[in-house]
């Protein structure tokens, strides 16, 4: 159907600039050439049109949180194991779409809790959030946040991609008073690098557990919200938290690293740029 829609379309578009009749109501003028930014909606909401005009729009999910990172494990008085690092959130979906739309018409913008999307009369164009990582279980790594997928675009749909896997821990000997532990995944990456996606969350380090101070593990960078674009950053995931050692003394405390937050998705609206 979308097809047959967009072939209509054209041919309104072809029948309308042979008789030069682009500036006349009823009659669809070209897609602009360039874009630029207009506004962005991180909220529920409608967007209505001012006068007659193409839009583009691009839909955003949520990028996914970290995992937290696993505990050191004593197994003997002398042997022990090192805490792995949770997984990193996965990167959402991003579906474009490109509309006409005559003066006073109102499109629908929403999110649920499974994804953002955009309503256009009776069609939806929507598109997932990113996967959270799993936490991390003692020496067992946390697996890495799934991406998001997106549906309804005319001019294309891209999932995002899944976060890395945490770094297993592994059983040893003490020496040297204790065991470091390992570091979370990082973030999925950007969904073909669309330039309002902004950049993923680095894994956190694993804790030293050689001095009080450094014992913790160290939480995963949040998604940072950087992107290509200066206008808006959205869906960056964020990465896994480090995992912790095992020391053996109770005052060193029991907090692996936490994982970062993923940055929220939305929607972007662009207008012609003349």
């Amino acid at each position: 159907m979308l097809s047959l829609l967009n072939r209509r379309e054209k041919r309104l578009v072809l029948l309308g600039r042979k008789l030069g009749l682009e500036g006349i109501a009823g009659v669809i003028p070209k897609r602009p050439e360039a874009w630029k930014w207009f506004k962005t909606y991180t909220q529920d909401g409608e967007f209505t049109a001012s006068e007659n005009m193409w839009i583009r729009l691009y839909v955003i999910g949520n990028g996914g949180r970290g995992g937290r990172g696993g505990m050191g494990v004593k197994i003997s008085s002398h042997y022990c194991s090192r805490g792995a690092g949770g997984g990193g959130g996965g990167t959402p979906g991003c579906a474009i779409h490109e509309i006409y739309l005559k003066k006073n018409e109102t499109i629908t913008i929403s999110k649920t809790p499974e994804r953002w999307q955009v309503q256009i009369g009776e069609n939806i164009i929507y598109a997932t959030h990113g996967g959270n990582g799993d936490t991390a279980a003692g020496k067992t790594e946390g697996a890495g946040g799934s991406g998001g997928s997106a549906v309804g675009g005319n001019v294309g749909n891209y999932n995002g991609h899944s976060g890395n896997n945490g770094i297993a821990g592994f059983d040893e000997s003490l020496s040297g008073g204790g065991y470091d532990g390992m570091p979370g995944g990082d973030g999925g990456a950007r969904a073909v690098e669309i330039k309002y996606i902004g950049t993923s969350g680095r894994g956190g380090k694993g804790g030293t557990s050689g001095t009080k101070e450094d014992y913790f593990g160290k939480p995963g960078d949040a998604g940072s919200g950087l992107s290509d674009s200066q206008e808006t950053q959205l869906g960056a995931a964020g990465g896994g938290g480090g995992g912790i050692g095992w020391y053996g003394q109770s005052d060193f405390g029991t907090s692996s690293g936490l994982g970062g937050s993923g940055y929220t998705g939305g929607v972007v609206i662009e207008t012609a740029s003349v």
